[in-house]
């Protein structure tokens, strides 16, 4: 018994956290402010703009995914973490002739230092999975404002005798 408890620990305790490759990502600032540059629109260059935009939300949408990815992967090292050290806050109690409640145990279990930077890590990647979803978010209302400033240079809008024009002519009359 003893030593399938020995087996099954060792089989349970991770090497490393898993994919600590995921949380070398340095480029991720430059990455989010080089597409928040791209989120501007010059209407005199509305094709380009047009042009671009599908490649722009892809390149957005795919580093989404990437960080939802890393996100779900660091939420499952928690639960092998926690299972652990769980084992481990059992196994000290009895060696130890102690009794803990179950509440006592998750406490230890909350407390410990490999846990909480586990947990750290979950709150860091929560926070990059909102920033890229909100850089998408951006990206979807820019192909809305395209479409809208699209279809107001086919009517003239920004022509010096368009609408606009007029509109600001009336405005300083008043």
């Amino acid at each position: 018994m003893a030593k399938e408890r020995v087996a099954l620990k060792d089989a349970a305790k991770p090497r490393t956290r898993p994919g600590d490759e995921l949380f070398e990502d340095k480029d991720t600032a430059k990455f989010l402010s080089d597409l928040q540059q791209g989120l501007k629109i010059d209407k005199t260059e509305l094709d380009e703009a047009s042009i671009v935009q599908p490649e722009l939300f892809f390149r957005v949408s795919d580093r989404l995914a990437l960080a939802q990815s890393r996100r779900d992967a660091v939420k499952q090292w928690i639960d092998v973490v926690e299972a652990r050290v769980d084992g481990e806050v059992r196994a000290r109690a009895v060696k130890n002739e102690e009794k803990l409640s179950e509440s006592a145990i998750k406490s230890r279990i909350t407390l410990d230092a490999e846990v909480i930077a586990a947990n750290n890590d979950l709150l860091r990647l929560n926070h990059a999975v909102m920033e890229v979803q909100a850089l998408k978010d951006a990206f979807q209302q820019r192909s809305y404002v395209l479409k809208d400033l699209t279809q107001l240079h086919s009517t003239g809008y920004f022509q010096d005798n368009g609408p606009r024009a007029r509109l600001s002519e009336q405005r300083k009359a008043s």
